[in-house]
């Protein structure tokens, strides 16, 4: 029924906009009329025949003499003729007679002729004429009179010339007005005419637009009453019609099927629906309903009405009253004739609020129940109207305290009262939400609390809305973070500045120095022959050493110069605006007579020595990796020269650098030819003591002996060029063939873990080239682990990280490699996708003997673990080393204890012994 309603509403209007055509009968009646007037004006209207008779008259008589005057005067000319006056007297006479009938009237050819009216001037002149006349007649035969006759002759042609032109245009003048007046008849009846057709056509269209317009009213009200009906339908409203003075309720089927009523009668009486009000409802809805009528508006209630089977049934009644008796003043009951309105199931809606006031309820038991989750709520004032006992531990007061108070006044800092209460103005007036951010707020003591704080705005339609900010504190995370960025930018065994926040402080203080034209120096100090401290005393022994020269170079320092560990036994001081090399000479001078000094390792008194390599700024260079490169080169030609000394660099200085170049071309050519293998160094789990991963480490052996570098050599060189990556595909392709050999050999499978550099990491293809290889071996990503290094914490980007989380996603074990050696850092860990921190062997080597040591040990695998990461030691070299370790619930080993890196074919022998029985 709905879809053929819908169907009908859809068709198109019928009806055109009513257009202006062709003349109708009335106009053309019209048109007709005009047409008759103007032919009876045109033929019907006759010259005034008296006027124009005297006109011509007139004409015709002062014609006649003029034309008489010619003849005599015509005779006159001929002096033979002057005497006779049989020939000229009669022309005279006719003309005088034609004048005084013009002047007098008389009978003319038949007719009476009344005397012309002529003016002033024309009447001189008519004179005048008469006067030459006789003057003329009387002096006939005189030949002494000749020159007056000829005078008299020329006064009279001129005279009758003038007065025959004034008559010709008095007879011309009396036509012209009559036909301008009979074409002015004419055109006045003309322009009655078209006005009459006009105001025919103008009232036509009038009564087409009233007939049009009331044909398109009736069509819209059957619509509209079509479309309230679908809305009704649709909407699945209960409509009704209240017949007020009957009390019959005439109802649809929606209203029916509501309350399970039948839907063949739905005529009610009132009674039958006011005994269905719920008890609790029947006051307040007949109260609100005489008020509603008492003041003539609508009314929207919400009750309950009890449905067929017993139970209740929540509703919206909204009506209005719409017809009052015809000698009604006001809307008094006794002038209501009819009520009509709609009636809608809210039992849904009046379920969800009981629901939501329920959740209400357990939300507020389960914030007041949450420790470190500080909850306020804030009227339209942003005074506080809800204070949990969270919100007492974060900022310091209670409830009581806090209740009434104004948000600005109480845990705002005096410099964002002024934004808090803009902001909070915008959300209340202008829906403008303030979104979550970090902030740090005022606890009662005056301290700030660092708290993530968000926002959320209840009733905001009404006019009392209400505010609740949810703030976690944050302290313990800043706290943590504190910690994790000083241990990020420490180095932990000498506790100076690491890599990572020299190359940081040197980039600054070069800005610096261009900034203000000063000179900086970096020397490179790297300690002498330390290997054979570490080879002949032990790691432990060599590591108090690092200590031991930290704490004596700090003393030569100023405190604006910067000391750091670089790596391993290499240090760098930074010395920013220096006034030249005598300055810079001093400062060596001073730190390489530390190394005149003895170092007491072990109760042994011992002799090392330094080599310092100086760059300068500009002179050397002007990035940090120009001076930190130079510096080094003039360290190597320092050790070069003999060690226990220092150098400038100097361009001359460039064995290191052919030294490199060299190591890099030999690299270059072996990848063409069968110069790399792997070892595989095992890693052991603490707990079972099984081989259950592997560390895949590069070796190289040219063809030329003398090219030989050992990986700490050559890696870094292959790091400064492209070589890198290429050397790099050849470990991920030499480790895949090896796992997939001893997977064909059905060993105990282990993980094998290969070290990336950041270089590769970066490279546009690496990812595929590393699944595809994978792949190609008929592995899985569990199969393979890879270790990254500095480059890959500081060069990071959100496109490698993505890539990176794709691999762990897909069970790839990703590690990071000599964890707080400087070339790694705690404030990545949150950012990387991780599973494993490979501990340097630096952190286990004095923690079973130096509390300090140990702390530090614990505090890394405690953070460690928090963060769910597994903790791989490295360098494991003793059984007490093994022991501490396990006590500290360290996952897995790694080091010469339990295996040095062997060849492929020994560690699969290994692997053979190890597999159960």
């Amino acid at each position: 029924m709905m879809a053929s309603k819908q169907a009908d509403d859809s068709r198109p209007l019928t009806l055109s906009q009513p257009e202006s055509g062709w003349l109708n009968l009335k106009e053309w009646f019209v048109i007709a009329i005009g047409m008759i007037i103007c032919l009876a004006i045109y033929f019907g209207i006759s010259v005034n025949s008296t006027r124009l008779a005297k006109a011509q008259q007139a004409n015709e008589l002062i014609s006649q003499a003029h034309t008489a005057s010619k003849e005599a005067l015509l005779l006159i000319q001929y002096d033979d003729l002057l005497r006779r006056h049989d020939a000229v007297a009669p022309f005279l006479a006719q003309a005088e007679h034609y004048l005084t009938l013009l002047q007098q009237g008389g009978t003319y050819n038949q007719q009476t002729i009344t005397p012309a009216i002529t003016p002033a001037k024309q009447s001189a002149q008519l004179a005048a004429a008469q006067q030459a006349i006789s003057q003329l007649r009387s002096g006939i035969g005189n030949d002494q009179a000749h020159q007056q006759q000829q005078l008299a002759a020329m006064t009279l042609e001129q005279s009758l010339a003038q007065l025959e032109q004034y008559f010709q245009r008095q007879q011309h003048s009396q036509f012209d007005s009559f036909y301008l007046m009979e074409l002015a008849l004419i055109a006045i009846v003309l322009l009655l005419t078209a006005v009459g057709v006009i105001l025919l056509r103008r009232s036509n269209a009038i009564h087409q637009q009233n007939e049009y317009n009331l044909k398109q009213s009736e069509i819209a009200a059957k619509r509209a009453a079509e479309q309230l009906q679908l809305v009704i339908d649709g909407a699945e409203l209960g409509f009704y019609d209240w017949d007020y003075s009957s009390g019959k309720v005439l109802v649809n089927s929606h209203w029916l099927e509501f309350l399970g009523l039948p839907t063949d009668n739905n005529l009610l009486n009132i009674e039958d629906i006011m005994g269905r009000t719920h008890p609790d409802d029947t006051v307040m809805l007949q109260q609100r309903l005489n008020e509603c009528i008492q003041a003539g508006s609508g009314y929207t209630l919400e009750y309950r009405l009890q449905h067929e089977q017993g139970h209740w049934v929540w509703f919206e009644d909204s009506g209005k009253v719409v017809e009052l008796s015809d000698h009604s003043n006001n809307h008094a009951n006794d002038d209501v004739q009819r009520i009509c309105g709609t009636l809608k199931n809210i039992n849904n809606r009046k379920q969800a609020e009981l629901e939501y006031r329920e959740n209400e309820r357990r939300f507020r038991r389960l914030i007041e129940a949450l420790p470190t989750v500080a909850v306020q709520g804030y009227n339209r004032n942003r005074e506080v109207i809800y204070w949990n006992d969270a919100s007492r531990r974060v900022y310091g007061y209670s409830k009581q305290e806090a209740l009434g108070q104004k948000l600005e006044h109480l845990i705002i800092p005096e410099p964002m009262r002024e934004a808090v209460v803009q902001a909070h103005h915008e959300w209340v007036v202008e829906g403008k939400e303030i979104p979550a951010s970090e902030l740090s707020l005022l606890h009662k003591d005056g301290h700030l609390v660092p708290v993530f704080s968000s926002h959320v705005m209840l009733k905001q339609d009404s006019d009392q809305p209400e505010m609740f900010c949810v703030d976690v504190d944050l302290t313990d995370q800043h706290r943590t973070a504190a910690e994790l960025k000083r241990l990020a930018s420490k180095d932990l065994l000498t506790n100076l500045p690491n890599r990572r926040f020299l190359e940081e402080e040197l980039h600054r203080r070069l800005a610096e120095a261009s900034r203000f034209g000063q000179q900086l120096a970096v020397l490179f100090i790297d300690l002498d022959l330390f290997k054979d401290v570490n080879d002949s005393m032990g790691h432990n022994a060599g590591d108090h050493l690092l200590q031991q020269v930290a704490d004596r170079l700090k003393s030569h320092l100023r405190h604006y110069d910067t000391l750091s560990r670089f790596g391993g036994d290499e240090f760098i001081i930074v010395l920013p605006n220096i006034a030249g090399r005598n300055e810079i000479q001093t400062v060596a001078d001073k730190v390489m007579s530390e190394f005149e000094q003895t170092y007491r390792l072990y109760e042994q008194d011992i002799y090392v020595t330094a080599s310092i390599g100086i760059s300068m700024y500009p002179d050397d260079g002007e990035t940090t990796a120009e001076l930190l490169k130079y510096a080094d080169a003039a360290m190597y030609q320092a050790k070069e020269s003999g060690r226990n000394r220092y150098r400038f660099f100097a361009a001359s200085m460039n064995e290191q650098l052919n030294r490199q170049r060299q190591i890099a071309t030999s690299l270059r050519q072996s990848l063409d030819g069968d110069d790399f293998h792997l070892v595989f160094q095992p890693q052991i789990d603490l707990a079972s003591q099984h081989i259950v991963a592997c560390e895949a480490l590069l070796r190289w052996q040219p063809k030329e002996a003398s090219n030989w570098a050992s990986p700490a050599e050559f890696i870094p060189v292959a790091e400064r060029s492209d070589l890198i990556i290429r050397i790099g595909q050849w470990v991920v392709q030499a480790a895949c063939r090896q796992v997939a050999k001893w997977r064909s050999q059905q060993l105990l499978p282990i993980r094998v873990d290969i070290n990336v550099s950041g270089k590769q990491l970066h490279q546009p293809g690496f990812f595929n080239f590393l699944n595809d290889t994978i792949a190609e071996y008929g592995l899985t990503p569990k199969d393979i682990g890879i270790e990254l290094t500095e480059n890959v914490l500081i060069g990071a980007d959100d496109d490698l990280l993505r890539r990176l989380t794709q691999l762990h996603d897909a069970g790839m074990e990703i590690s990071i490699d000599d964890f707080g050696t400087g070339y790694s850092s705690l404030s990545y860990l949150k950012l990387f996708p991780v599973r494993t921190l490979k501990i340097d062997r630096m952190f286990v080597e004095e923690a079973p003997y130096q509390q300090k040591d140990r702390a530090i040990f614990e505090a890394i695998v405690n953070v460690g673990h928090k963060l769910g990461l597994n903790i791989v030691v490295e360098g494991i070299e003793t059984e007490q080393q093994t022991l501490f370790c396990q006590q500290l619930h360290y996952d897995l080993a790694q080091g010469y204890y339990f295996y040095k890196p062997m060849p492929a074919s020994q560690l699969a022998d290994l692997l053979t012994r190890s597999e159960p029985n």
